[in-house]
């Protein structure tokens, strides 16, 4: 699958409490995380995420945060994937090959 995306956020929502995942993109010999609970943009999600090249989990503001490919309502941020937020305890598992989440939207 050919990864399509703008990094265009004009009328993007900043937030949005109802979104969930929506698209999944299938991956090949992938890092990903699975998440049984996450939080991005106001919205709380679960699902397997592919983690973006290098990630690797920080502290920001106290929280437990990972970058991973994944786009908010169609859109990728101009400079870094998506920063999620770590709820749960994560699971890694490399060289995963099935779906992940794509985007994120209502």
């Amino acid at each position: 699958m050919t990864k399509r995306y703008s990094t265009d956020w004009t009328g993007v929502p900043m937030t949005a409490t109802t979104a969930t995942p929506r698209k999944p993109m299938p991956v090949r010999n992938a890092r990903v995380v699975h998440l049984t609970k996450a939080f991005i943009r106001g919205s709380v999600v679960s699902g397997t995420f592919k983690v973006a090249e290098g990630a690797e989990v920080k502290t920001y503001a106290g929280k437990r945060r990972i970058e991973v490919e994944c786009l908010w309502f169609g859109c990728k941020p101009p400079t870094t994937w998506m920063n999620i937020t770590i709820l749960c305890n994560p699971r890694f598992e490399e060289n995963y090959s099935g779906d992940v989440v794509w985007d994120i939207k209502t």
